[in-house]
């Protein structure tokens, strides 16, 4: 992806996988199966679009995913009444179990001697 400077790909592929995955909860199928199908369809999107060569293919990227991303707000807000769409985005704090929160304490303690270890100073 670097080699054709587009940078921010990745970056577009997550953030609009977010509408197939909107659409995954209201179907009620396997995420995995319309994740993959999703970003299939968005790959190919960008492909036909950056062979135009109206604009650059950055651009062309971060549209799709903006578009995506305002398309799986406005179709989670009118479909998905019962799932919300903000706890899956940002988690729920509530959720966390004893467990998790340890798992993420030795996880943080892990970077961080990482970091030391690795740092030149």
């Amino acid at each position: 992806m670097l080699w054709k400077r587009i940078s921010f790909y990745g970056d577009a592929v997550s953030h609009s996988a977010l509408l197939g995955f909107t659409i995954g909860a209201f179907l009620e199928i396997n995420q995995i199966i319309v994740l993959i199908i999703f970003n299939l369809f968005f790959a190919s999107l960008v492909n036909i679009l950056s062979k135009q060569k109206s604009f650059a293919i950055d651009s062309v990227v971060m549209i799709l995913s903006y578009f995506f991303i305002a398309c799986a707000v406005l179709f989670n807000e009118n479909f998905n009444k019962n799932f919300v769409f903000e706890e899956f985005l940002f988690g729920d704090i509530s959720s966390i179990s004893n467990l998790h929160f340890s798992i993420i304490a030795i996880l943080a303690i892990m970077i961080v001697i990482f970091i030391k270890l690795n740092l030149k100073n």
